[in-house]
């Protein structure tokens, strides 16, 4: 699907989670009127849900390196990132994407296209959150669906749509400590 959805261009029907408004779902759910009260409340659930299930939130990260004068590629704690989002900085001046770097924000990797110099500061500022997960828009649509179809604001884990459970079963993460940080 390459075109409008929702008067917003998307390759591929990829959609943002935080461009998903009110509108969109409605639209989704093939509804004549976008201004159902219900509409508000369950898309605040099916967000929610989502970062609750998986732990994964908006947040913004700043990670700092020093330099040692041999590397180049240097990896952010949160992966993947908004790419949309990435700010890379040497010793508190921004530099410029493809002139002075390369990302993968999948694998959470900025390589420098010159090799900073040693003590060099690499300050790498980012958002990570549910924007960074391209099928999460899909779960979110999903779960409108289901709570929509059934008229209630509550997710059942006992009988979750099984395209959800595997798709946020694949990004969900632990946050407890392991044996070794203990």
């Amino acid at each position: 699907f390459n075109g409008f959805f929702n008067g917003i261009w998307k390759v591929g029907g990829i959609l943002k989670v935080s461009e998903i408004t009110t509108t969109t779902v409605a639209s989704y759910l093939r509804l004549d009127d976008a201004t159902d009260p219900l509409l508000t409340p369950i898309l605040i659930v099916a967000k929610k849900f989502i970062e609750g299930y998986t732990n994964i939130y908006d947040q913004d990260i700043t990670d700092t390196y020093t330099a040692n004068g041999v590397t180049n590629g240097f990896k952010a704690s949160m992966y993947p990132f908004v790419a949309s989002t990435l700010v890379v900085k040497v010793n508190g001046v921004t530099k410029t994407l493809t002139t002075d770097y390369t990302v993968d924000a999948i694998k959470g990797i900025v390589t420098f296209v010159a090799i900073p110099s040693e003590n060099d500061e690499i300050t790498i500022a980012y958002t990570f959150g549910m924007d960074a997960f391209e099928e999460f828009w899909l779960v979110v649509m999903i779960l409108c669906q289901d709570m929509y179809d059934n008229r209630t604001l509550v997710v059942d884990n006992t009988n979750m749509n099984r395209t959800v459970e595997t798709i946020l079963n694949l990004h969900r993460r632990n946050m407890l400590p392991s044996v070794d940080e203990v």
